[in-house]
């Protein structure tokens, strides 16, 4: 049976496009009176492929996935496409418009098993797909329940890494910035539990996305909280009104708020998100695991009928917003600076940080302890191992090679190092990754 018309193959060359994603420089922090770019002069940026012409016939299997477009990250549809790769090479995956699938019961039987990409009007089409083997992605825990299987992210460790990222940058208090009218429940109550176990005043305002001014009561609800806050946005949309709203109160960030954004996909990141922070979900992990329910529900039906699997976030990119260190200036962003520069050096010591940084050794020690609560080796030994593990997750470098990359002469010495903080040797970090990809 031909697909509907509807449907648009997602090429491999798309798939693998989002391996640069996380590797590019960081864009520059636009000024405070910036404006945007519109949707359309980045329309590009996720082009989706062709529609398939009617009549055109395959003999691989086929796997849809019902999605707006731009609403899927590229690294979700790596991570689905590695999978089926891995495991049944002969599927073909699509890509179908949800506004475009309604009265197409019958050519939907064409697919052997049906992704999901869930918000509240693309679930309503879940009783199209009845009888068809399904997985839902990203349906909040806290929604409406669904009968299927699902993955999604993990709104409690979201929180909890959130949280303690903020914690580490001295705010006093903190706001969570939701949509009007209320989405993903679990997300808000993770977050707000978190910021309240703090014991600071805690407090969640709504907004609407405004992507060339401010909110005003969205002011209003910041204007009387403690400085310097901490402001957590629903999104990297939403991230936007109360950067515009802090500026109309004459606040400054990140020096009276630290504004991180729970994330985006790449093409609202790229759009919404310049010089603010955001927590990177693991959105590969989160495709890998639903091609893997996927299969498993279409090899033997039934067998994952209700299964809930919830994905870690990867980490926070730290962009100018959260960037207190660079922010304040002086011997401590310097130093920090010169030790990311420098990071494959292998005779790195104190006294060389410290020239580089404008302080004697003493001050700059001292400086670590009072501003870090570590010490400079401390904080030298996180940030190797921090780009060992990226470099683990994200490239197909040896060890030798990424030991080197990070300042390590001694190959035995580095994987007892990431042993220790990370609690698993650099091959099996990397195997767990590629084979069974469980953060």
């Amino acid at each position: 049976m031909t697909p509907p018309k509807s449907v648009h193959v997602i090429s491999r060359a798309l798939a693998r496009s989002s391996r640069l994603v996380g590797n590019q420089p960081e864009p520059q922090s636009p000024s405070d009176d910036a404006r945007h770019p519109s949707w359309e002069t980045n329309s590009s940026a996720l082009e989706l492929p062709r529609a398939l012409p009617s009549g055109r016939h395959s003999n691989k299997r086929k796997i849809g996935w019902i999605a707006r477009g731009g609403s899927v990250r590229q690294a979700a549809i790596k991570g689905l496409m590695d999978c089926l790769e891995k495991n049944w090479p002969d599927a073909e995956l699509l890509r179908l418009e949800p506004s475009l699938v309604k009265g197409k019961e019958g050519e939907l039987r064409a697919f052997e098993g049906i992704l999901i990409s869930g918000d509240s009007e693309i679930l309503k089409l879940l009783e199209l797909t009845d009888g068809i083997p399904r997985v839902v992605t990203n349906h909040g825990p806290g929604n409406p329940p669904i009968p299927c299987p699902l993955v999604t992210e993990d709104e409690e460790a979201k929180a909890e890494l959130a949280i303690d990222f903020l914690e580490r940058r001295e705010v006093v208090s903190y706001a969570y910035v939701n949509w009007k009218g209320g989405v993903l429940p679990a997300r808000r109550d993770a977050m707000m539990s978190a910021m309240a176990a703090t014991g600071k005043p805690t407090r969640l305002v709504e907004a609407s996305p405004h992507l060339d001014g401010s909110d005003a009561a969205l002011a209003r609800n910041l204007s009387d909280l403690p400085r310097p806050a901490g402001v957590v946005a629903f999104s990297g949309r939403l991230a936007l009104p109360a950067k515009y709203s802090a500026a109309a109160l004459g606040w400054h960030i990140p020096r009276d708020i630290r504004l991180l954004a729970c994330g985006e996909s790449e093409l609202s990141q790229e759009l919404f998100t310049h010089g603010i922070s955001t927590i990177d979900p693991d959105a590969e992990l989160i495709g890998w695991r639903a091609g893997e329910l996927l299969l498993k529900e279409i090899e033997m039906p039934g067998s994952v009928c209700e299964e809930e699997i919830l994905v870690k976030p990867k980490g926070i990119r730290e962009r100018a917003s959260t960037d207190i260190w660079s922010e304040r200036g002086g011997p401590l962003a310097r130093a920090l600076q010169y030790m990311r520069d420098h990071l494959d050096s292998e005779q790195m010591s104190v006294n060389q940080i410290a020239k580089g940084s404008g302080i004697s050794s003493k001050g700059l020690q001292d400086l670590f302890r009072r501003q870090l609560g570590r010490s400079v080796w401390e904080e030298w030994r996180a940030m190797r191992l921090e780009k060992a593990l990226e470099l683990i997750d994200r490239t197909k470098h040896s060890m030798a090679e990424v030991a080197a990359t990070c300042g390590f002469s001694d190959s035995a010495h580095f994987c007892r190092e990431f042993r220790r903080r990370y609690g698993e040797t650099p091959t099996a970090r990397r195997i767990a990754k590629r084979q069974s990809p469980d953060a």
